[in-house]
């Protein structure tokens, strides 16, 4: 892993969500926002909201080392750039603790859980006036 001094380093971070049926499955969200160093809070935030991806038999969830681990994931790059510009706005916020309880408030929710999957699958289109294939 390279040594880097750039602290937006892992602000970003992809989670892989593992099922007995297969996958991969990845969620782009927001990293540190929990914990400075410990994963364990977001993989259980994201194992607990992953039933809305249709994800519902996830038996575990893990924070990957790199972003690079999803990159192959549809959407991957859409997602990249809105949560950048995101952080982006964050950072010029003048309370940015403030901002990071309400983000984490958010998490526990479920909302800034960008589900790198297959928008023609029928969860994705529940509530949504896409026309069945």
């Amino acid at each position: 892993m390279p040594v880097c001094d750039h602290q937006g380093m892992e602000d970003i971070v992809a989670v892989e969500v593992i099922t007995p049926t297969g996958g991969p499955h990845f969620i782009v969200t927001f990293g540190r926002i929990q914990h400075r160093v410990d994963p364990s809070e977001l993989e259980a935030i994201v194992l607990g909201n992953v039933s809305k991806f249709g994800l519902g038999h996830a038996t575990a969830a893990r924070v990957c080392g790199s972003l690079q681990e999803a990159r192959e994931a549809p959407y991957f790059f859409e997602a990249l750039i809105d949560y950048g510009a995101e952080m982006a706005a964050a950072r010029s916020t003048e309370d940015v603790a403030g901002w990071r309880e309400r983000i984490d408030a958010e998490m526990r929710t479920g909302r800034h859980l960008c589900y790198l999957g297959d928008p023609a699958a029928e969860w994705f289109r529940r509530g949504r006036d896409v026309p069945d294939p």
